[in-house]
This record gives structure tokens, sequence and C-alpha cells, in this order.
């Protein structure tokens, strides 16, 4: 065998051991091909949590808003209340005023018949004692 032939036969072994990494290869290839296509896979079922994400911060926002809502209304019936009770207290004392100067309109028809009666009586008094 010539050195020729030698050399044939190392780069024939060596074109073997390179058929058989070029076939890992290709699996592996096929590995990282499949591991890239479960990745996209997985990237959309993300962007399609990310989206149900938006959407409850977007109710979550929005419950949010309507608790403040909630909470300055709460504060408005409050000051009305508080206003109702004001308004409730002062009508409470012009009643009771009303009602004491009622009192007092009823017994001015008496009083004013007293008076008239006093005055006779000191027109009489004076008449007997002779000083008007």
């Amino acid at each position: 065998m010539t050195n020729e032939d030698k050399i044939i036969q190392k780069l024939e072994a060596h074109d073997k051991r390179f058929d058989v990494h070029d076939a890992s290869f290709d699996n592996q290839d096929k590995a990282i091909d499949l591991l890239a296509k479960k990745m996209l896979e997985h990237d959309g079922r993300f962007d399609s949590h990310d989206k149900k994400f938006d959407k409850q911060e977007q109710a979550i926002d929005m419950l949010a808003k309507k608790a403040m809502e909630h909470d300055s209304r709460f504060d408005e019936l409050a000051t009305k209340k508080e206003f109702n009770e004001f308004k409730d207290q002062v009508l409470e004392g012009q009643d009771e005023i009303v009602t004491i100067l009622q009192g007092i309109q009823q017994e001015i028809p008496s009083m004013a018949h007293a008076i008239t009666r006093h005055d006779k009586d000191i027109t009489k008094i004076k008449e007997i004692l002779k000083i008007a």
C-alpha cells in the first residue's frame, strides 16, 4: 500500500467521522429548531397572559376610581347630614321661640284689658282723693 492509499484511507475514515458528527449536528439543529418553536409558543402564551393582566389592571384602576368617588360622595353626605342636623336644631329653636311668642300674643289682650281696668280704678281713686 502506498502512502497515497494510506492518506486516502485516513481521509475516508475522517469523512465517515465527520458524517457521524454532521448527523449529530443535524439532530442538534432539529432540537434547537424545536426549542425555538416551543419558545415562540410560550411567547404567545405570555402575550395572552400579559393582555389578561392588563385588563385586570384596568379593572382594578376603575374600581379604585369608583371607591374614591364613593368616598367623596360619602363625605358630601356627611356634610349634608351635618347641615341637616344643624338646620333641624335651628328650626327646633325657632319653634320654641314661636311657641313663646304665641303665648305672649295670647296674654296681650288680657293684659290690655287689665291695664284698662287699672286705669279706670286709678282714675276713680284720683277722683276720690281729688288728685286729678
